[in-house]
């Protein structure tokens, strides 16, 4: 289950950075958080592991 957050500074866009060798940001990606995304996209994809909540 999701815990969404509450108060006023809750977002449904993140942003990621794409990590290199030796951990070095090699990239930028900005997502939309999308409670159910069964609807739209199919099969659901696992996390990637080499993307960093920034």
């Amino acid at each position: 289950m999701l815990n969404l957050a509450e108060g006023s500074e809750r977002v449904n866009i993140l942003r990621h950075e794409s990590q290199g060798r030796g951990d070095t940001a090699v990239g930028k990606l900005s997502a939309i958080v999308l409670i159910d995304p069964a609807p739209w996209v199919l099969p659901v994809p696992p996390p990637n592991p080499v993307l960093k909540l920034v």
